[in-house]
C-alpha cells in the first residue's frame, strides 16, 4: 500500500504548478519541524556549538526551521524530477563556474568533485550528468528496496554511474582514467581507524581521507561544486577553482593538508548559508 500512494504521490506532485510545489515544501518543513520534531535537538545543538556565537537563540530557531524547510523542498523536487522531461528542472538551475570544472577536465586526469550534503544535493549529480559530465558516484542504500530502486533508477536515467559504499576504489581510479568526474560528498562522520580527527567549524571531528587520497593517487584536480537554492525557489551551482593538492614527499601529512584544506572550503559555505547543509547528521558524534 504505502508503494502505491508513493507513487501516486508523484503523479500528483507533477500534475501542480511550481508555486504550489514550493508553498508544499514550506508547509511540510514546518510541520517537520512543529509536529515531527525528528533531530530537531540535533539540529540546534550543534548549530550553537558550531556558529558564531552573535546568533541569538532566536535566529537559531529560525535557521533551523529552514534547514527542515529546504530538506522538504528537496525531497517534492526530486519526486518531481522526471528524467524524461530535464528540461523543466533545469530551466531552473543556473550554472556558474562551469569553465572551471572544463578547465581542470582538459589536464586528463579527470575531476574530483567536492561536494557536500548542501542545498539539493541530489538535483546537483543529476543536473550535473545532464549537462553532459560523465558522472561517476558512491552512494548508500536506503530502505525499503522498492524506494531504493526508484531512487537509483532515477539518478541512473540521468547518466550517472552509481558505485556501492566499499569496495569501489579501483573502479574510482579507474573512472579518473577515464577522464570521468568523480562526485565525492565529503561532509559525513567517518568511523573506523583510518579517520582523521581535524578541526570542523572550530570543533574536531572524524573526517574520510579518501578525497585527498584519490586527488594524490591519480592526479586528477579537487573542483568544489555546491548548489545553493535562491529565494524564488530556483537553483544556483556553483563551481569554483581547483584547491591545490598538497603533495610535499610525505604521504600521509600530504593527505592529511588536504583534508584540512577542503574542511576549510566547505566550513566556509556552510558559514555562509547555514539554513542550506544538513545539520540533522551528527557531524561531530564520536567515531565508532
Amino acid at each position: 500500500m504505502s508503494r502505491i500512494l508513493f507513487f501516486l504521490l508523484i503523479k500528483l506532485l507533477r500534475l501542480l504548478p511550481e508555486k504550489c510545489t514550493q508553498y508544499s515544501g514550506v508547509l511540510l518543513g514546518l510541520l517537520w519541524y512543529y509536529i515531527i520534531p525528528i533531530r530537531r535537538k540535533v539540529v540546534l545543538s550543534q548549530m550553537k556549538n558550531a556558529l558564531d556565537a552573535s546568533y541569538s537563540n532566536k535566529q537559531l530557531h529560525r535557521l533551523a526551521r529552514r534547514v527542515f524547510i529546504n530538506l522538504a523542498c528537496n525531497g517534492i523536487e526530486f519526486l518531481r524530477f522526471d528524467a524524461r522531461r530535464p528540461e523543466k528542472t533545469l530551466k531552473n538551475i543556473e550554472n556558474v563556474g562551469l569553465e572551471n570544472h572544463t578547465k581542470a577536465a582538459l589536464e586528463g586526469h579527470g575531476v574530483l568533485v567536492l561536494t557536500a550534503h548542501f542545498g539539493n544535493w541530489d538535483l546537483l549529480a543529476c543536473a550535473q550528468a545532464l549537462w553532459g559530465i560523465p558522472l561517476t558516484i558512491v552512494s548508500k542504500e536506503i530502505h525499503p528496496q522498492w524506494l531504493n530502486d526508484y531512487w537509483m533508477r532515477t539518478r541512473s536515467a540521468c547518466g550517472i554511474e552509481i558505485l556501492p559504499l566499499r569496495g569501489s576504489r579501483a573502479r574510482l581510479l579507474e573512472a579518473l582514467s577515464e577522464g570521468r568526474t568523480v562526485g565525492f560528498v565529503f561532509d559525513q562522520k567517518m568511523n573506523g581507524p583510518h579517520a582523521l580527527k581535524l578541526p570542523f567549524m572550530g570543533i574536531d571531528c572524524y573526517t574520510t581521507p579518501g578525497l585527498a587520497e584519490l586527488a594524490l593517487d591519480s592526479g586528477a584536480p579537487i573542483v568544489p561544486v555546491f548548489m545553493l537554492r535562491l529565494p524564488d525557489g530556483k537553483h544556483r551551482v556553483e563551481i569554483g577553482t581547483p584547491l591545490p593538492v598538497i603533495s610535499n614527499g610525505d604521504r600521509q601529512e600530504s593527505v592529511r593538508q588536504t583534508t584540512l584544506l577542503c574542511q576549510k572550503t566547505l566550513e566556509d559555505m556552510v558559514r555562509r548559508y547555514p539554513e542550506q547543509w544538513l545539520w540533522l547528521h551528527r557531524r561531530w558524534a564520536e567515531r565508532r
